[in-house]
């Protein structure tokens, strides 16, 4: 490995924790730490090694993890309110939502009727012009096109972004790379058997004119490599949507706008992928109309699949979960509906959930926790000694105007640490149900949150507004709002306890809070006046992941210029946990052996995150496309560059986790002696 030698590899040592394994997992899971290893060699399976060999991955799962399963639990207590709601109006339309996805004989009678009405339009559009108005209408409803609409927020404004979208394969290189010739071909299979379901006659041929076109229009997307952290910088195309309206290039821009919604003429417009836009217009004026007509057949049928009668959904499961992620059977269909109805009315559910499940008293715990984790921020960034003074004052300003917000957004429930909060803003209208009209109910749920949205366009920014819903499992930071968001989902035993377990919650929930917070910087160090030694800084890390090749000599390996963000994220994120962490126990007066054992709980606490076992399907989809690393090397790709990790578990040259000190990245101060 070029970018992180280390020297021959010297004698076997006693690991340190064979001094005192209990102390290294004592908390609220049993000892699960594998002995055989040493942590100096490959902690991930140090600490996740037992792990990996008992669990057994569930038929309708194709990866699970720390936060997967966590998802799990959330999602059966999500079923529980969505199966008894309540009989107020809002709680009338959780229930036909479930009901009609629940009945299973109702969508049977129905069969592909319930699509003849847009397949209908979309047979018999005489022209382009009339097909993109079809397209513009099925968009609205959530049916993804060529050009996949977006309302973003910036400093300033909302603004409708347009990014690549409109191929059935899940990344653009897999129509062209000789390697993927088998999944073509298997492709073209599906597309030929839904097109038959969906009453086309010869559909074979029609599957291959709709991988011809696809074909096509994927030479206009970016490859997925292009876009990670250490890629050249591809500003988005800015205008108005009255511009775009105007063009007249080869795609019926003003039809497609008017069926999408009301888009207002001053509305920014941003095209998010250089050239892109020229190609679609290209793409849309010379493929023949009747290939555009059974690629929007195509696009329609896909995106309905998983409401269909069971022949259709079975060919849907088919290829995108068995063939492309190994997952062997579906999901419950309990726990699909309840899915859907979040889907279409997640912001009715979302407040049940946090009546339900969100703790005053847990709300007030992660509060405090991410205040100390801000202030450990400003300190390892006012130490940080690469940076141009310019440069450290414009991040210390930016830190200091960062927006934390936990549980939910803009909440009104008890004990929210932000009293002179405002409410939440008016909301998407109320959705119409019916619950004997499953198809109705999709297309309607879609398009209420879709209005809504556009409805944001030329308006300031509401520093109210979550991208995601309460009860989701997850964590982002937006730069727009320069927001980090903690969903209540997440403020849950394993990730935090509350006070009850300080090292779990600065090593899982604290390192999450950090790695969103450098999302932040990141993009400010690539783009601000200290670019050029940024770049020299991580240039070695991006080539540390690329030699990285989960599936082993001539497989796929990682990319370290995709990755690379979040790979920054990652080791500035445990950083900052680690030193916040380290301030807890020194205000505790915890020092010495003490201060040790729970410096390596730390350690083994974080790497937890990192336990997961995935299909080998699933790992090579996420090679292809994912801007994370996998897991075993978001654990053992980070702790090398953590001087932290080196004291707690007398790491040295000639152990495998070991890189030279002139190959660790640093970008954020370590803690203070």
């Amino acid at each position: 490995m070029t970018t992180a030698p280390t020297a021959a590899r010297a004698p076997a040592r006693p690991s340190a924790a064979t001094l005192d394994p209990a102390a290294e997992a004592h908390g609220t899971e049993p000892p699960l730490l594998d002995l055989s290893v040493r942590p100096q060699d490959d902690f991930h399976q140090y600490a996740s090694g037992r792990w990996a060999e008992g669990f057994v991955l569930p038929e309708h799962r194709a990866e699970a993890t720390m936060l997967s399963l966590l998802a799990e639990q959330v999602q059966e207590e999500v079923a529980a309110l969505v199966r008894a709601p309540g009989t107020d109006p809002d709680g009338r339309r959780i229930t036909d939502l479930y009901t009609s996805f629940m009945d299973e004989p109702r969508i049977e009678e129905l069969g592909v009727g319930a699509l003849a009405g847009d397949l209908v339009a979309i047979r018999t559009a005489p022209d382009r012009r009339a097909l993109a108005r079809v397209l513009g209408r099925l968009q609205a409803q959530g049916v993804t096109g060529a050009a996949a609409p977006a309302v973003t927020v910036d400093t300033r404004e909302y603004v409708l972004d347009l990014t690549p979208s409109g191929l059935g394969l899940p990344s653009a290189s897999l129509y062209r790379e000789a390697r993927s010739g088998r999944l073509r071909e298997r492709y073209a299979v599906h597309v030929a058997a839904m097109l038959s379901l969906a009453g086309l006659p010869d559909a074979e041929s029609a599957a291959a004119r709709v991988l011809r076109a696809e074909t096509l229009l994927s030479g206009g997307h970016i490859p997925p490599d292009s876009t990670g952290a250490g890629a050249p910088d591809i500003p988005p195309v800015p205008g108005t949507a009255a511009e775009l309206a105007n063009r007249d290039r080869g795609f019926p821009w003003p039809q497609w706008l008017e069926e999408l919604g009301p888009v207002p003429g001053a509305a920014r417009v941003r095209i998010r992928s250089a050239g892109f836009l020229e190609a679609l217009e290209h793409w849309w004026a010379t493929t023949p109309l009747e290939s555009l007509r059974l690629w929007l057949v195509w696009r329609y049928v896909h995106e309905m699949a998983p409401f269909g009668p069971r022949r259709m959904f079975c060919e849907h499961f088919s290829f995108y979960w068995r063939d492309l992620t190994g997952v062997r059977r579906p999901w419950p269909r309990r726990l699909r509906a309840t899915a859907f109805v979040q889907t279409a009315a997640g912001d009715l559910v979302g407040a049940r959930y946090l009546r339900t499940h969100l703790d005053p008293h847990t709300l007030r715990a992660a509060t405090a926790l991410v205040n100390r984790l801000a202030t450990a921020f400003r300190d390892r960034l006012a130490g940080a000694d690469w940076q141009s003074p310019a440069g450290r004052a414009a991040d210390l300003a930016l830190l200091a105007g960062m927006r934390f917000d936990l549980g939910g957004p803009a909440a009104d429930h008890p004990g929210h640490p932000r009293p002179g909060r405002p409410g939440p803003p008016a909301g998407p209208g109320p959705l119409v149900t019916d619950p004997a009209d499953l198809m109705g109910n999709v297309k309607r749920g879609r398009a209420r949150l879709f209005a809504h949205q556009l409805s944001r366009l030329g308006g300031p920014p509401d520093p109210a507004e979550w991208r995601v819903l309460p009860q989701a499992v997850t964590a982002y930071y937006r730069h727009g709002l320069n927001q980090v968001v903690v969903p209540a989902g997440l403020l849950r035993p394993p990730v935090f306890t509350a006070g009850a377990d300080p090292a779990r919650d600065h090593a899982v929930l604290g390192a999450i809070v950090c790695h969103e917070m450098a999302h932040a910087f990141v993009r400010a160090w690539r783009t601000g006046a200290d670019r050029a030694e940024f770049d020299r800084r991580t240039a070695t890390l991006a080539a540390q992941y690329d030699h990285y090749a989960p599936e082993g000599p001539g497989g796929r390996r990682v990319s370290g210029a995709r990755t690379l963000a979040e790979n920054i994220a990652d080791i500035a994120g445990l950083t900052v946990a680690q030193a916040a962490f380290e301030e807890h126990l020194a205000s505790c007066g915890v020092t010495g052996a003490a201060r040790h054992r729970e410096l390596r709980r730390f350690f083994v606490l974080w790497a937890s995150m990192w336990r997961a076992k995935r299909t080998p399907e699933r790992m090579r989809e996420r090679l292809e496309n994912d801007t994370h690393a996998p897991p075993r090397f978001r654990c053992n790709g980070v702790l090398g560059h953590i001087p932290g990790f080196y004291e707690a578990f007398g790491v040295g040259e000639g152990d495998r986790m070991y890189i030279r000190p002139a190959y660790r990245l640093t970008l954020m101060a370590p803690r203070s002696e």
